[in-house]
């Protein structure tokens, strides 16, 4: 929750934040339905799940995976019930029938664009990069846990070659995601260097670097002394295994639970950016929280009972950075909106004036009821009078844009008589502005 990537989805219309709490709930369910007295109350348990499995699916559909995998996983564990595996393949029968219901109701639905999939050969050929764009961000996401492995640093001066080739292993494979295959640090959307969305997302023009080349060069550094660490100690772990074994049932009860659905996942997002390139760091959201627990607990039981300071100190940096980025980005929107409404009330309507995502979307909204559809969107034969044109144009045809709002001069745009409206950041500079420029009044865009 205190994630730089959480907590601005939390404060948004995205529904990340809606889904993941039912992906959580849905688990929840299935291992209190795992340690429930009787079939009775098991089943009950089992049946919460489905409901909370079922809701976040028609938030977003790749949460029906939980249901579908945490309920079989709980029947397997209790295996010796049979009333409770009846219920359960109801349940089960259930919540497939009225996922399948939801999918043809949406498939029918005027506009809707069916998923297209390239062939499994191309995927498979293809599916490395994501999975390994996904590794390098799910462990940026839990850095501060990775970090926490640091504190044990004295108990490896004996024999320090577990964390020291760990680190090392860490550290080419981060310089051949980053010089070999040229990938980014950050997976990006949420979390970029200029602060929350790439440049260009929300509005026009250039936004100033918050996440510097030397901050991103510390970040690399820790992940790699993080990731080491970590590593060397569940080698170690695990080679002393007969050592926590005997504990180790209500780790290994919730990773059967959840592990077979997170693999699922993402082995589920790997097939869609194969199919359309489309992979953002807020995917995520729905395999860190397993990762983070798993790791919390083996710190806990085989390194010290409560988080070191460490720990605190990076997660609080996170926490802020995450609430001023927030800040910021909604600052930013805030300044944009005063500046529309400028230029409206001189009398522009409404739908000559561009500024941004939010306000662009909301007029389009305002006047048809609806976002055109992809199909559409690509017979729109609109052009457009500037070198590199907002790219949600598309999306809101209703707009004919005189007037942008932008955060630096544009290309192809003049200045206006409208003044630049300032506005306080939390992150550097702290002092911004955002202007008002227009179309020569000889290019506005011509209609269909």
């Amino acid at each position: 929750m205190l994630s730089p990537v959480f907590i601005p989805l939390a404060a948004s219309y995205m529904t990340d934040v809606p889904a993941l709490l039912c992906w959580i709930a849905c688990f929840f369910c299935a291992l209190r339905a795992v340690d429930a007295r009787g079939a009775t109350r098991s089943s009950l348990w089992l049946a919460a799940a489905a409901i909370a499995g079922f809701a976040g699916g028609t938030i977003r559909q790749v949460v029906w995976i939980a249901p579908f995998l945490a309920i079989p996983s709980v029947v397997w564990l209790r295996r010796r019930e049979p009333r409770l595996a009846i219920a359960a393949a109801s349940l089960w029968c259930a919540t497939a029938a009225a996922a399948a219901a939801c999918v043809f109701w949406y498939q029918a639905q005027p506009g809707h664009q069916p998923v297209t999939v390239q062939p499994w050969m191309d995927v498979l050929q293809g599916i490395a990069e994501p999975l390994r764009l996904m590794l390098v961000a799910s462990l940026l996401a839990i850095l501060p846990v990775l970090l926490l492995y640091l504190t044990a640093w004295k108990r490896w001066l004996p024999v320090p070659a577990a964390p020291v080739l760990g680190s090392l292993a860490a550290g080419a494979f981060l310089a051949a995601c980053l010089w070999w295959f040229q990938d980014d640090l950050l997976l990006g959307n949420l979390v970029t260097p200029n602060g929350m969305l790439w440049e260009g997302s929300e509005a026009m023009g250039a936004r100033p670097v918050i996440l510097s080349g030397p901050i991103l060069a510390a970040l690399g550094a820790a992940l790699c002394l993080g990731a080491g660490f970590a590593g060397a100690s569940l080698f170690r772990a695990w080679r002393c295994r007969t050592e926590w074994e005997d504990g180790s049932s209500p780790l290994r009860r919730f990773l059967f639970l959840t592990a077979p659905s997170c693999a699922l996942y993402v082995f589920a997002v790997a097939v869609r950016y194969a199919s359309d390139g489309i992979l953002f760091d807020r995917y995520l959201i729905f395999v860190t929280p397993p990762l983070v627990i798993s790791l919390l607990w083996l710190y806990q039981t085989r390194i010290r009972p409560s988080p070191s300071r460490l720990g605190w100190i990076v997660l609080t940096l996170f926490a802020v950075y995450g609430v001023a980025a927030t800040h910021d980005y909604i600052a930013a929107a805030r300044a944009r909106l005063q500046a529309a409404s400028a230029v409206t009330a001189s009398g522009v309507p409404r739908t000559r004036v561009s500024a941004g995502l939010e306000f662009d979307g909301w007029t389009q909204l305002e006047s048809t009821g609806r976002i055109p559809p992809l199909a559409e969107r690509k017979r729109d034969a609109r052009t457009f009078p500037l070198p590199d044109p907002y790219w949600f144009w598309k999306m809101t045809p209703v707009i004919d844009p005189l007037y942008c709002i932008v955060y630096s001069p544009v290309e192809g745009l003049r200045d206006s008589d409208f003044p630049p409206v300032a506005f306080r950041t939390w992150l550097p500079p702290f002092h911004r502005r955002v202007l008002t420029q227009t179309l020569p009044k000889s290019e506005a865009l011509p209609r269909n």
